[in-house]
This record gives structure tokens, sequence and C-alpha cells, in this order.
């Protein structure tokens, strides 16, 4: 249906006309749009008609727009976390969650609370592991991540978790390091299964002990992951004190380079008892590389008279109830002890070195200062030429403190040429005693 009316023009200019209707109305109208050679005072026809077509075209492009953002925003929205325990101890506990699903929405930040309060703020999800320490022996806590998004607020399930109580002892997860005693590793692993704990090779989030008898090289690697994570780094006798225990025992007394207790393995389904005294000797084996000890001659024991006997049991302050007399080591014995511990302590050195990039210069350093202060002890003596050295050394220097102590030093005084048992005194600066004391 098309309809028409006339229009006198009225005012006319080269952006717009005014048209008077036949009732007196005026509108504006475009001068572009009408006819060539129209002036003030000409009247013109307007016919208006509608466009039904185009009309269904665009609503068609307007309502396809709207289902493309409904399928694309509206039917997948994020999900609550899924969070669950993975792990729980005496003072700790570790929790995990599934990969997030935040549909087409972003993440703005993901908050973990405890019993109700914000702890932390996770800075990287992708890790899906947390673990809290420092908790308290036998009691309730309950957790929850709270997910914020683009699209809203997404809290997960509260989950209610219990610490484990001191006769608990299925939380321990152990990392095994170098146990050269194959006996040893053999009850170390046996005591961790019939307690319901775990083991592996590697350190993890869950570790919270690291085993060995020895830095390395077996495993070395993990032994300073743990180093650099402060794990605590524990002979394997700790985990028979456990199962013998049937608690966690306190690791004070079995940190590595420590004393070596002896302890016995009893298995809980039999009644075989294995002696977890760990057999020396000098290989650098790994677990699964240890050499046979041959066996040794039976000693006979030396008797003491009751007075020595007393003496040795009665420490100064006299005996304390708890704890047994201090038994002194044989030779054998204090070698390894020396051998474990210096290479505890390069293996430590190294570890540190890695974790904070110490210099060699640093170290060189160090070391003079040390053989600076080797001059002040007050009095040196020459080594007699009958004790037995290599031959390409040179002679050694004894230096003695006040304290009675002597040290060896083999370079630094070498070229002096002293007589067997011959002392100088260098605190006296009276020539007449030097002359003396070397003739």
């Amino acid at each position: 249906m098309v309809s028409s009316n006339s229009f006198t023009v009225g005012k006319l200019d080269a952006g717009m006309a005014i048209l008077i209707g036949e009732r007196a109305s005026l509108i504006e109208f475009p001068s572009v749009l009408l006819p060539a050679g129209i002036t003030t005072g000409s009247i013109v026809n307007i016919a208006v008609n509608r466009n039904q077509q185009a009309e269904k075209e665009h609503a068609q492009a307007f309502w396809d727009l709207q289902k493309t953002i409904l399928d694309t925003y509206g039917i997948d929205s994020p999900k609550q976390p899924a969070i669950r325990v993975r792990n729980t101890t005496q003072t700790s506990v570790t929790i995990e969650w599934d990969e997030l699903e935040l549909a087409t929405s972003n993440l703005r930040s993901l908050d973990l609370y405890r019993n109700g309060q914000r702890l932390s703020a996770i800075s990287n999800p992708d890790n899906k592991t947390y673990k809290m320490s420092g908790l308290s022996l036998n009691t309730e806590y309950s957790f929850q991540l709270i997910m914020r998004t683009t699209a809203g607020v997404y809290p997960s399930e509260t989950i209610k978790v219990k610490t484990h109580t001191i006769n608990d002892t299925t939380g321990i997860r152990v990392a095994i390091g170098a146990i050269t005693d194959e006996k040893l590793l053999d009850s170390a692993k046996s005591a961790i299964e019939e307690m319901g704990a775990q083991y592996q090779d590697k350190v993890t989030i869950d570790t919270t002990h690291f085993v060995c008898s020895k830095p390395g090289p077996y495993n070395l690697s993990e032994y300073q992951k743990a180093v650099q994570h402060s794990i605590p780094i524990v002979q394997p006798q700790w985990l028979l004190a456990c199962h013998a225990e049937k608690k966690m025992v306190n690791i004070s007394s079995f940190y590595l380079g420590g004393p070596m207790p002896n302890v016995k393995f009893e298995s809980r389904s039999s009644n075989n008892v294995t002696d977890a005294t760990p057999e020396v000797n000098g290989a650098e084996a790994g677990p699964s590389e240890q050499p046979d000890k041959p066996e040794q001659p039976e000693q006979p024991v030396e008797k003491q008279d009751p007075a020595t006997q007393e003496a040795l049991n009665d420490p100064e302050g006299g005996p304390i109830d708890g704890i047994p007399p201090a038994v002194e080591d044989d030779e054998e014995t204090k070698q390894t002890k020396n051998a474990v511990r210096k290479e505890i302590e390069e293996a430590e050195r190294q570890a540190t070195d890695a974790a904070y990039g110490h210099e060699d210069e640093d170290v060189a350093g160090r070391e003079g200062r040390d053989d600076m202060r080797t001059f002040s002890f007050p009095r040196v003596t020459a080594v007699p030429e009958e004790e037995q050295r290599p031959s390409s050394t040179p002679p050694d220097i004894r230096i003695i403190n006040e304290d009675g102590q002597e040290q060896i030093m083999a370079e630094g005084l070498a070229d002096y040429d002293y007589g067997d048992g011959e002392e100088i005194d260098l605190n006296d600066d009276d020539e007449e005693s030097v002359d003396s004391s070397q003739e």
C-alpha cells in the first residue's frame, strides 16, 4: 500500500528544506532528495511505502545473533572446584583439587579458607595441590576453595579432616636414598608397609622424611632437594623405632650424621627378629648394590674391674634415669662415623652452593682466613722424624694451644729447620730465651 501527500516548499537551502502540508504541518526534508529545479513555493508530492521483505531479513539476522551468544556464553558455565584430602599427618594436611572448569569465563582469584577464615590466595592454581603445616595434633579442621571468575563466585564443598594422633603412622611418606646395608633396607621397607605408610624414590609435596644412611651417590639429587626444602633427613633406624613403638618417635636421635642407633626389627606378622645395626664397609653402593661383607672373627670381651665399670656408668653429676651409660665406640665405628659425617658435610655444602650460588672465591677466602688463625697458637713443636709419613710430604708441624690440644699443620712452617721435639714460644720476644731454646 502506497500513500501520497502534497507539500509546498517553504524555506530552501543547501542542506534542508521546510515543507508545509495541507493542514499547516511543517516537516524538515533533506534538500538532496528533492527533484532538480525545486524552488520556494514549488509543490511536491511525497509517497511512502513499507518494505516488509527487508523487515523479515533484519529480524532473522537479529535472532541468529542472539542464538550465537546463547550457545557460546549461556549453555556452559563455570563449575565449583572439586576439593579432597591428599594426605594427613600429625601436624600437616595436603589437599588437592581437579582442574578448574571456567567455561568461557576468566579466573579472577582462587582462595583457600580454613575454619571459615581466609588462609591464603593460591598463586598458581595449575599446581592443584596445597600443603598446610604447623597444625595441632589430633584436631579437626575444615577447608574450602572459593573461585572468583568473570561469570561469578563458585565455592567448593567444605571438607573436614582431623589430624592424626601420635599413634597413627599411616601419614608417613618417605623418600629413600642411599642405604648401603641390604638387610637394613629390607627391614625399613617392611616396617613402612606394616605401618601403613608409603615410600618412593622421589621427593614430592607429600614427602615427610628423607631416609638414608649416607648422602649418596645413589639418589643424590633427591637428597639435595630434601636439603633445599628443609625436609628432615633421618637414618633408617627411625622407621624401625616407629614400627617397634607403634607410634611416631621423635627424630632428634635419628638425624643423619649422628650416632647409629641399634634397633632390632621384629615383623608383626611373624616372630622373626632382625638386627638393624648397619653392616659397615667402604663400598659406595646403592640399595641394590651392597657387596657381601666378610665374616669377622669374634673379639674377646675384655673384663673391667668394678671400679672402672662404675666410673663409666657414673657421668658428672651422677647417672640420669632413663639414659643408658655411654659406651666408647671401637676404632672401626669411629672411622665409619667420621667418613659418613664428612660425606654429609660435603653433600650439604654442594646443595647449599646449588641453591644460593656461592662462589669458589668465597670458599677460598674462608680457607685463607682459617690459615691465618692457625698462627695465634702460642707454641709450635716439630714432629719427630721417626714418625711415619709419606715420603712426598714435608715434615708436619704440631701446633699446641694453651689447653694442651694439638693440631697438625703440613704447610706454612715446613721450611724452618726444627729439631725433633723442638718447641718455640711465639709469645716470647726475648732473643735470649729463643737462643737458649734453639740450643
